[in-house]
């Protein structure tokens, strides 16, 4: 499958016998043969903005390395392990060491079939199981996927309810702006002295910037000696649980140790703290947001 460079990957791996879509069991497993299920990946990643990368094997080892093949590559792994599904530890720890989203998919309800099949190794590894929905699964685990990776905006959020969510999240992250751009147009929120603007324009209305204006940004953060940087691969979380407050917000006080936020890397939530006292001048990162290790989080000042 065809790559796009500008694109999130998201790596589609399936595993033993579903190449006998189609014909095996189609009482269980439906009519559908894999070359469908491809092409309705293919359909579902492009109305998404993804790109996508489908396989399928029959050999355990194969299927490993490729999982391995994902890290450093990949925005995120979608596998449908078949067999392999109750039986390897391999791939679990495959999986796990990708440290990658990865989304689980069964056509067939594993739970309502023999007690053998209800077991999933790569469960431990995945952020969501979709089961018994027919193909239909992939293309709802690439719109988790997208969502996940936070890639994906089905349309320029204008109406007010929309834009009291946005406002929501800049206070609940701290961001002061946030901008949203589709085909020809975009929306920028904006927050000052508590209340927020909210601005829709055309793109033509903005220059574009270019690559080495981001790159020099992120050499300003990351050179400044209030730098928060991540030790990890992970995601980012802002605050200790959905609906709770932040740990911190900008303008805030805090001393030296005190929870900033959180990053789950490999199921394990780690604490980043506050490397000394001062004041939260910048937060540089989104809740959920994907952190690569050395990313610039905050500047404590």
């Amino acid at each position: 499958m065809s790559q796009s460079e500008s694109r999130p990957l998201v790596v589609v791996l399936n595993g033993p016998n579903l190449n006998m879509l189609g014909l095996r069991q189609p009482h269980i497993y439906g009519n559908a043969t894999l070359d469908d299920v491809e092409q309705l990946c293919a359909e579902t990643a492009e109305e998404l903005g993804l790109a996508i990368d489908f396989r399928q094997t029959n050999g355990e080892g194969e299927l490993v390395t490729w999982v391995q093949e994902c890290r450093g590559r990949a925005a995120g792994i979608i596998i449908n392990p078949a067999g392999y599904t109750t039986t390897s530890v391999a791939l679990l720890d495959a999986l796990l060491a990708a440290e990658l989203p990865v989304i689980e998919v069964h056509i067939s309800n594993i739970h309502k079939r023999e007690e053998f099949r209800q077991h999933s190794f790569v469960s431990k590894a995945a952020v969501g199981v979709i089961c018994g929905l027919g193909v239909r699964g992939y293309a709802m685990a690439l719109v988790a996927m997208a969502d996940i990776r936070g890639k994906h905006l089905s349309r320029i959020p204008t109406d007010p309810d929309s834009i009291r969510a946005l406002a929501a999240m800049m206070a609940e992250t701290g961001l002061i702006e946030i901008e949203i751009a589709e085909k020809d147009s975009r929306i920028r929120v904006v927050r000052s002295a508590g209340q927020v603007a909210t601005m829709t324009m055309p793109m033509a209305a903005t220059a574009p910037v270019s690559p080495a204006s981001f790159a020099a940004v992120e050499a300003e953060a990351a050179a400044h000696p209030g730098a928060v940087t991540s030790p990890m691969v992970g995601v980012a979380y802002l605050a200790p649980e959905p609906g709770a407050p932040v740990f911190v917000s900008i303008g805030q006080p805090v001393t030296a140790g005190q929870t900033l936020l959180l990053i789950e890397a490999m199921k394990t939530f780690n604490q980043i703290k506050a490397p000394k006292s001062g004041t939260v001048t910048r937060i540089l990162v989104q809740n959920s947001a994907p952190v690569e290790y050395g990313e610039v989080l905050m500047i404590v000042e």
